[in-house]
């Protein structure tokens, strides 16, 4: 988790130490991070029987989505008439597909909706701020230990069971840092598009 090399272009600088976090896919984290299984850091929720809310759905693409925007691009609506059963989502969610988890299709949502009774539905407690798990989940690493702790005869049928995700530890600096650490990777994703916009117009 040590700042990337080009960070170095942007006015960032290591931390004075680092520590091993015991976890593979973390690896090296800044010595004053806490790392903790996700059952200290979410509470599973299953609050039904809303079934006049938004349809959602969880891409590996962009995470959490409307379902009508997959519509609108083509997509088919595989939800049933009966919604009843369907997951009540917050914004500030985490939600990830059981199946799918391992190939990056979870992202916490900033609507308010149902979702699929297959996909899980994760609330951050106060210690983690909802952005910056976005931003963890979506990164390969925790991508990779997903599939690690996956189960399944084939991998399309690989399952993340609630119980795993619970053992999954993960690096929670400060609030603050937290916070910055979000500012900062939301500026460099809103450079990053404004640059492929620009390209795609100079090549159209």
């Amino acid at each position: 988790m040590t700042p990337p090399p080009s960070a170095a272009g942007h006015g960032l600088r290591p931390y004075p130490a680092y520590r091993d976090s015991g976890e593979q896919w973390l690896g090296r984290v800044p010595a004053h991070w806490a790392v903790i299984p996700n059952r200290s850091i979410y509470v599973e929720v299953c609050e039904r029987h809303r079934s006049e809310e938004e349809m959602l759905s969880v891409t590996i693409t962009n995470g959490v989505v409307r379902q009508k925007r997959i519509l609108e691009d083509g997509g088919r609506d595989a939800s049933r008439l009966d919604r009843s059963s369907y997951k009540f989502v917050q914004p500030g969610d985490l939600v990830y597909n059981k199946m799918r988890a391992w190939q990056g299709a979870l992202g916490v949502s900033r609507h308010r909706g149902i979702v699929s009774p297959a996909y899980v539905v994760q609330r951050p407690l106060p210690l983690m701020e909802s952005e910056y798990a976005h931003w963890l989940a979506r990164t390969r690493e925790f991508a990779s230990e997903a599939r690690r702790l996956s189960y399944g005869i084939t991998s399309d049928m690989w399952s993340l069971r609630p119980e795993d995700f619970k053992v999954i530890r993960s690096c929670v600096p400060p609030r603050k840092e937290q916070t910055a650490i979000v500012r900062y990777l939301s500026q460099v994703a809103t450079g990053l598009r404004r640059y492929v916009r620009a390209k795609e117009r100079l090549i159209g």
